[in-house]
């Protein structure tokens, strides 16, 4: 970020005498002065919103000859009238005077601006420097600017990426069904598991359909096809005769079957499909199989195609935007306005990076972006910034990519009889404040909210709630900011929907840890970036501020991701530094050797882990500890029933200590904390736990869900060592293996069977 023109437009702004520049004459450059590029002088300056007048002029401070020091003065440059020009006062003619864009440059006016180009360095630092208040000046300068093709290539790969995950979302369900079967997939995705064909019908759009219906039942009630079996019109099914309710065909590879529709028509009980031509047999030859009055058919949802619809749709209302695709694509700088139009006025207790960050936030007039690392309270940070910008008469979309992550901004933890102070719905609900209108749209898992913010008119709310998706119903710049939760979660095309209905947006992540899309056990993929890290490669370190100060860690648990993936940045607050639980060790350890099986399912497991990790808990539960204070986490779904199995096998009560997946841990905290690693072999094989960058956030996720103790059970032989099929450049095996000697480790007595 450039110190020294921030610096001087914070000194200009704090000067109330500065007035346009007068002189009886303009002189032309000495023939030795190489000429200033004035255009990137302004253009940097019109950055500063502060030194641009609502009619689009923008002053330029002038400073000395000789030096960088400021004269009081300015120029304008006037955009609009008859032609582009540059304003003086011109004392010999008692009026003003107009310099050609083109000319300037090439007069000792022009020269006067040369130290806000960039191009030249003033040979001594003038006095405003370390002196002036330069926040209220900060500025994002692009790191990297994309030409004509990079940027229709840009939006081509965006279009593209939307593309991909639509059909590889068809292509697991389509797995799904083969591996799993129609029971499964009709439980998790949706579906109707009896339909029988009813014959064809004419629509108005869409042409001559098929008609599935479900069989009668003598209540003769009404059926909620969307609502009860997860089918809605527009999107795509799968239709194949269900095994349990047919005799016929029995070897169905001999038939169309899977057929792929869109579904046209939804009725009271009845479904009509479209099938795609492009995707196997038309309905002419699929027709013979449906007039065999024996047939019974399930249809099962393969894809809602909506999700990606709304993302095309953000894309394109971007690009629609010239600012706004200026700013994905890095065309200019971004600006804030002066510190001093920014008041924060929160009862929510800051420190001061969170005060920081969201006075920033609230300043910028594009986009800003908040890195909140584990335990530093960027959704804290998050809610002053939308209660001060509710302050200002603003209305504001409140944005994340889940249900869950939209209800925690609104309410936190908030129940009926218990507001969560500092939230909104602690604001709303506050006699002693203004009144605060709430909405919130689209699906919400707080019974709180659904009892208070679901009805009324959205388009009067302060802040309405609801996911990226969800936002797609709003029209172009309808809010004047949005905020966006958990935003490195996001995808850039779903993010882009929050984006074009609000002027502004301000993005809450942390990119160290796990992307919108990642690999898993089974395969890999490449990694996805949010909008988030987008900014963050696209300009320097004044499009964001990092919070960092964590309170969530003992100190001993946060040294190593400290190191790590935060470069030594993060602080440890005092109520955290040193709790621990029942005196307990805050970072325990264990190396086990060998254990690893494959499962059925194609993941892993690792009894021996098991045991340690059985035992562990075994010992919290003894000492007290309640099974809510206790999480397990492991990367193997394979893992998570074998673990379950040690833990019912103890003495205890264990039932209720939640068992899961690293992946879908992320964002949640226990006080303790227990990882299990899985892997161990002499191939060293870790899998995707040592996928390059991937491999390293989800290891930070997993080191930074505990707050008081955290157990990790690990091979520090296997995933300290580069597998034989990765070569050192893909893997982050590295990162374990500094673990591993960061660790002072156990081993134990306990061993599970061998390979």
């Amino acid at each position: 970020m450039p110190d020294l023109l921030d610096a001087a437009v914070a000194a200009f702004l704090g000067d109330d005498g500065a007035s346009l520049h007068t002189t009886t004459g303009v002189d032309p450059l000495p023939d030795d002065a190489d000429e200033p590029p004035i255009r990137d002088a302004r253009e940097r300056l019109e950055a500063y919103d502060s030194l641009v007048t609502d009619d689009g002029t923008v002053l330029l401070p002038l400073h000395g000859t000789d030096s960088a020091e400021l004269t009081g003065e300015y120029v304008e440059y006037r955009p609009s009238g008859l032609a582009p020009s540059y304003v003086y006062h011109d004392a010999s003619k008692g009026k003003q005077a107009r310099l050609d864009p083109g000319a300037i440059g090439d007069t000792t006016l022009g020269w006067q601006l040369r130290f806000w180009t960039g191009a030249f360095e003033p040979s001594t630092e003038p006095t405003y420097v370390g002196k002036s208040d330069a926040e209220s000046a900060v500025r994002a300068d692009p790191v990297r600017t994309m030409d004509a093709d990079e940027r229709a290539a840009f939006a081509d790969e965006l279009v593209g990426t939307v593309e991909e995950l639509r059909e590889r979302d068809r292509e697991d369900t389509r797995e799904m069904l083969a591996e799993r079967g129609y029971r499964h997939v009709c439980r998790t995705e949706g579906g109707i598991r009896e339909t029988i064909y009813t014959g064809q019908r004419v629509t108005d759009s869409d042409g001559t359909v098929d008609v599935f219906t479900i069989p009668e039942e003598d209540d003769q009630r009404r059926f909620d096809i969307p609502g009860e079996h997860g089918i809605y019109p527009d999107s795509e099914v799968l239709l194949l005769p269900n095994p349990d309710a047919s005799n016929v065909w029995v070897d169905v590879d001999d038939t169309p079957f899977p057929a792929e529709a869109r579904v046209a028509t939804v009725d009271d009980g009845a479904v009509g499909l479209s099938f795609f031509e492009d995707r196997g047999p038309g309905s002419a030859e699929l027709r013979r199989y449906l007039r065999d009055d024996r047939a019974v058919f399930s249809v099962l949802a393969l894809l809602n195609g909506v999700p990606y619809d709304r993302e095309r749709a953000g894309i394109q209302a971007v690009r629609d935007s010239p600012e706004k695709w200026d700013v994905l694509t890095g065309q200019r700088p971004l600006g804030f306005t002066p510190e001093f139009t920014v008041d924060l006025d929160t009862e929510l207790a800051l420190n001061e990076f969170q005060e920081t960050a969201a006075k920033r936030a609230l300043r910028a007039r594009d986009v800003y972006c908040i890195h909140g690392p584990p335990g530093t309270g960027k959704t804290r940070t998050l809610m002053a910034v939308v209660q001060q910008a509710v302050a200002d008469g603003q209305r504001v979309l409140a944005c994340a990519h889940s249900n869950q992550a939209v209800d925690n901004l609104l309410v936190g933890a908030s129940s009926l009889a218990d507001p969560d102070p500092g939230t909104l719905h602690a604001m709303a609900v506050d006699d002693d404040r203004e009144e605060i209108d709430i909405h919130r749209v689209g699906h919400t898992e707080s019974e709180l909210i659904e009892e208070r913010y679901t009805e009324g008119v959205v388009a009067g709310a302060d802040v309405v709630g609801a996911t990226t998706s969800m936002a797609s119903q709003f029209d172009a710049d309808e809010f004047d900011i949005a905020v966006l939760d958990e935003a490195t979660q996001a995808s850039i095309p779903a993010s882009t929907i929050p984006y074009a209905c609000a002027e502004r947006l301000v993005l809450a992540g942390d990119h160290k840890q796990l992307p919108p899309f990642a690999s898993d056990e089974l395969q890999q993929r490449e990694v996805e970036v949010s909008l988030f890290e987008h900014l963050l490669e696209t300009y320097d370190d004044g499009v964001r501020t990092m919070l960092r100060r964590q309170y969530r860690m003992h100190e001993d648990i946060v040294a190593f991701p400290n190191r790590a993936f935060y470069d030594g940045d993060l602080e440890t607050a005092e109520r955290n530094r040193e709790w621990t639980i029942d005196g307990m060790d805050s970072l325990v350890a264990y190396d086990i050797a060998e254990g690893e099986e494959r499962t059925s399912g194609k993941s892993y497991r690792n009894p021996a882990e098991a045991e340690i990790v059985a035992e562990e808990v075994a010992e919290l539960r003894e000492r007290g500890v309640a099974q809510s204070d206790i999480g397990v986490i492991t990367p193997y779904t394979g893992q998570i029933g074998c673990i379950q199995n040690a833990l019912a096998d103890r003495d205890v009560r264990t039932r209720g200590i939640k068992v899961n997946t690293v992946d879908s841990f992320q964002g949640s905290e226990r006080a303790v904390i227990l990882l299990s690693l899985v892997r161990s072999n002499d191939r060293n094989a870790s899998g995707f736990l040592t996928f390059g960058d991937e491999g390293k956030r989800r290891l930070n996720v997993s080191l930074t869900r505990a707050k008081r103790r955290l157990v990790v059970v690990g091979d520090w032989e296997t995933l300290g060592t580069v597998g034989d099929h990765q070569s050192p450049e893909e893997s982050c095996a590295d990162v374990y293996a500094a673990l591993g000697d960061a660790l002072s480790l156990r081993r134990p007595s306990i061993q599970g069977p061998s390979q």
